[in-house]
């Protein structure tokens, strides 16, 4: 006859042979942001590549990171994320700034990203910069009265954002109206900046040979053909005073506006 303390060992030991094997542990949400030398995370989440001056962080399959305040991974130095890490952020998620210079932010594994930002969602400034977002939905979910963007390259010259197959969802509905909101956008272009959407790639295919292909315009038409697919999203709210001062909802928008040479060359002499 089987006792109670049997009876529990025997439940106990039920519970445990059903459990399936392999089960992935309870995903992790990190709150502080990453920048590379000057951040918080120890060896155990963060090393060092010295040959490539590169921080690599290694999360878990399912891990999320969730920042206020400041942006959620700040590119003052490369930086390298192995496995899927999904985003949620009240400011910039991303963000290289304009005084950097050939900074390589690799986030090639994806995941989803979420940001109330009153400006853009992604910002990459500079000279040089490379941003590598992977797959998944990115989406902007604010309120202000700003002009506002999911994807933006904003000035600088010869940057890089390379987004791969899904969803561009932005959406601004304040109730006093807004003044535009973009899905991708190249601010004030020149040079060579690019932004190219649906790149199909089994991981570490990433490489420039194929991006400066996009330098050539006889290549354009194969090249594209080659690409994913990619939706983009928009709501806006514009009051009627704001629909004849240039408001409006655009998915992908080139400002081609002359640059300001005098305010051109005083950066460069701070750099």
């Amino acid at each position: 006859m089987m006792t109670k303390k049997n009876l529990a060992k025997a439940v106990t030991l039920s519970v445990l042979l059903m459990l399936p094997y392999g089960m992935a542990q309870a995903a992790t949400t990190y709150t502080e942001a990453i920048s590379g030398a000057d951040d918080n995370y120890t060896a155990d989440i963060k090393s060092y590549d010295k040959d490539t001056n590169t921080y690599i962080y290694n999360f878990s399959e399912n891990d999320k990171l969730k920042v206020e305040g400041k942006a959620a991974i700040d590119g003052k130095n490369s930086i390298k994320i192995n496995n899927r890490l999904d985003i949620i952020a009240d400011t910039y998620a991303i963000s290289i700034s304009g005084d950097k210079n050939n900074v390589l932010i690799d986030r090639q594994y994806g995941g989803n990203i979420k940001s109330t930002s009153t400006e853009s969602v992604i910002l990459l400034k500079g000279q040089n910069n490379k941003l590598f977002l992977g797959n998944g939905i990115i989406k902007l979910n604010q309120k202000g009265k700003a002009d506002s963007g999911v994807l933006e390259i904003d000035q600088g010259n010869n940057n890089l954002i390379v987004y791969g197959e899904g969803i561009l969802k932005g959406k601004n509905l304040s109730v006093s109206g807004t003044k535009g909101i973009d899905g991708v956008l190249i601010n004030e272009a020149w040079g060579s900046n690019k932004i190219i959407l649906g790149y199909k790639s089994n991981q570490n295919e990433y490489n420039n040979d194929y991006f400066n292909k996009f330098d050539n315009s006889n290549n354009y038409h194969d090249l594209v053909d080659e690409l994913g697919e990619v939706s983009i999203l928009l709501k806006n709210y514009v009051t009627k005073e704001q629909q004849n001062s240039g408001s409006g909802t655009r998915g992908l928008f080139i400002n081609t506006n002359n640059i300001n040479t005098e305010k051109w060359e005083k950066y460069n002499s701070c750099r």
